[in-house]
């Protein structure tokens, strides 16, 4: 009859302590190599987002330097020589339309920013700044175009040209001939009736 003994001593006999120690060795190597690897790709991908963000920062003050260069250019350019005319609104020229997109900050690249309440009140003051910027812009564009489509033309209907020194009694008269050659409401109904 068959014998069917179980030897541990010959299933054993290959596992020696070297050939167990050789093992033991690759794994941690094994296991070293990866966690390495993986620790190095950590810092490359840290890097890489730092660069960004550093990319990111950079762009923001562009933009910011832009915006108070487009500012400060209006003020010195248009306002500043009139600044002391007590009919402004009138002298001040009309300005060509600002487009506000041009230097607007893209806020969807400064996720960076939203991981320390500081960087959140710088983002937040940022925010404000050029929703303000925004504005003085709309506030310049409407205002040069009331000036091209309702001043300007009574202005020039009334003998007065473009870019010549305005008084108030040039406001005036301008003014009272404007109205008089207005329709008045009730002249409406004369005419009906």
């Amino acid at each position: 009859m068959p014998s069917c003994t179980f030897d541990l001593v010959s299933l054993l006999k290959p596992f020696t302590a070297d050939a167990i120690m050789n093992g033991v060795a690759t794994l941690v190597g094994a296991f070293l190599g990866a966690m390495l690897a993986f620790l190095f790709q950590v810092l490359v991908h840290r890097r890489q987002e730092r660069k960004l963000a550093l990319m990111s920062a950079h762009r923001m003050l562009f933009c910011l330097l832009q915006q108070m260069n487009t500012i400060m250019l209006v003020q010195k350019d248009f306002i500043a020589p009139h600044l002391n005319d007590p009919v402004r609104f009138i002298s001040i020229p009309a300005m060509h339309d600002f487009d506000f997109e041009k230097n607007a900050f893209d806020f969807s690249t400064f996720g960076f920013m939203l991981e320390t309440v500081e960087s959140r009140l710088v983002m937040y003051d940022l925010y404000l700044a050029q929703d303000s910027y925004v504005e003085a812009l709309r506030a310049l564009n409407e205002r040069s175009r009331l000036h091209r489509e309702e001043v300007q033309p009574r202005l020039a209907s009334s003998g007065i040209g473009n870019g010549s020194t305005v008084t108030h009694g040039d406001i005036k008269r301008a003014r009272l001939e404007w109205h008089l050659l207005k329709p008045q409401p009730n002249d409406v109904i004369d005419e009906m009736g």
